[in-house]
């Protein structure tokens, strides 16, 4: 079993982009994409269990996923794009509604999927020096890119986004009216309860351990939002991997609630492979 694609296929869409990676790297233009697609299961500990990596920016660590909300969407095509950067103070974020718009924001506003910008002016700033940046580049980067954007736009049908800053802005606020439970990392549960329940919250320390033998019977008394919330609670904050017995209990769990997909991205996979200039690829990726 593919442990990143779990019970996924590779959508059509997906394919075309790993296909055109092969052939960008191929023509050694990839650097122009500013992205190099893989599902190959490179994590990191806030990586969340329900993430399909589809690829990364090459430093780092950050890379993206369609989050599946723990194998609620129906195929990766309706999963939103989730991108996280590790080295950020909140590392996760929605930043787009699909591959396609991802796609668009990749080729426009590649700063906003890896960028939490506090304010419109911050994004208009860096645009401006993105801009002035790009200025400096030489023909050669300049004409791999457009090569680049004309691969893609022979290739995909990539909608116009007439105010990318506003549009993640208004996904991240949907998102957040739309799931039942909120939790640390921004991107909360959509599971909804069952009739009758409300949410319990687990008392979190992020600095301290959970004791084993309350978390387990928690995990086996609390609502299904409300254990899903907190396991994503317990990546955010890098618990789950600091501690194999937190992790073992939280495999567990998963299991129990039917996600053997979101526990096995959970298991220890191979090293890294570092190339020395602070890129990755395959196995978990730590710091």
């Amino acid at each position: 079993m593919d442990v990143n694609l779990g019970k996924y296929n590779v959508t059509p869409s997906l394919r075309r982009l790993l296909d055109i990676e092969q052939v960008l790297d191929r023509e050694d233009l990839l650097y122009g994409l500013g992205f190099y697609p893989s599902t190959d299961n490179f994590r990191h500990a806030c990586t969340p269990c329900d993430l399909v990596i589809f690829g990364s920016f090459g430093a780092d660590g950050t890379h993206c996923g369609f989050l599946t909300d723990f194998g609620a969407a129906a195929s990766l095509d309706e999963a939103p794009i989730v991108c996280v950067a590790p080295m950020n103070d909140c590392p996760t974020r929605v930043v787009a509604r699909n591959l396609h718009d991802f796609l668009r924001l990749l080729m426009d506003d590649p700063g906003l999927l890896y960028n939490d910008f506090e304010s419109e002016e911050d994004y208009l700033a860096y645009k401006k020096y993105a801009a002035e940046d790009d200025g400096l580049f030489a023909e050669k980067e300049k004409a791999a890119r457009g090569k680049v954007r004309k691969y893609l736009e022979e290739n995909f049908e990539i909608p116009e986004i007439e105010n990318p800053y506003q549009y993640v802005r208004d996904l991240a606020a949907e998102r957040k009216r739309t799931v039942s439970v909120q939790t640390e990392d921004g991107l909360g549960v959509a599971v909804p309860f069952r009739k009758g329940e409300k949410h319990i919250p687990f008392p979190l320390d992020p600095y301290n351990k959970p004791d084993p033998g309350a978390l387990k019977k928690y995990f086996d008394s609390a609502p299904v939002a409300s254990r899903l919330a907190f396991i994503r609670d317990l990546q955010f904050y890098w618990i789950v991997d600091d501690h194999p017995d937190v992790k073992g209990i939280v495999m567990e769990a998963l299991r129990k609630m039917g996600l053997n997909d979101e526990a096995e991205r959970l298991a220890p996979g191979e090293p890294p492979k570092n190339n020395g200039d602070g890129f990755f690829y395959g196995g978990v990726f730590t710091l």
